[in-house]
């Protein structure tokens, strides 16, 4: 921690804001389908669980309110409230060259398949899109027979951008 006293403010905002990313993610995690189970439902042993990994964080009715503005964001519904399809978060692929590779959430329905990833903001020349289509290949290959499409949840802006 002595290295820390040593670090500039852009430095500190920039560690700030990946650890907020890192909660949101760790809380977007638990949720499933929300037209089976409340927001409020979710969140509440989500955060309990948070707090025993993440156990410095101080504001988490902060953190309650930026997942409740996430999944209830009119764009983002399309991710949270579904009908009948399947979801994993954190699902686990291993790539053709034995890589392995961590998908957000994935959904997955009779004739279609949607990979969600999550990051804090958009960056410039980022290799966000890249790493979606990273999967979207994958998943691909695992599911001939489905469409594959993917998206990135930028969840700062409330936004989500699709991959092509």
């Amino acid at each position: 921690y002595l290295k820390e006293e040593f670090l500039n403010s852009d430095a500190l905002r920039n560690r700030a804001k990946r650890k907020q990313g890192e909660i949101v993610h760790y809380l977007l995690s638990f949720v499933q389908n929300l037209n089976q189970e409340k927001i409020d439902a979710v969140l509440k042993p989500a955060i309990e669980n948070a707090k025993l990994v993440f156990p410095d964080e101080p504001d988490w009715k902060e953190y309650e309110r930026i997942v409740q503005s996430i999944v209830n964001k009119a764009e983002l519904k399309q991710f949270f409230y579904l009908t009948d399809e399947q979801v994993m978060n954190e699902c686990e692929l291993i790539a053709a060259n034995g890589q392995g590779k961590r998908i957000d959430r994935l959904i997955i329905g009779k004739s279609d398949i949607t990979i969600v990833d999550y990051k804090l903001a958009k960056l410039k020349d980022s290799d966000y899109a890249k790493q979606v289509k990273e999967y979207m290949s994958i998943v691909k290959e695992l599911h001939p027979g489905k469409k594959v499409r993917g998206f990135i949840v930028y969840t700062n802006q409330l936004e989500c951008e699709e991959v092509g």
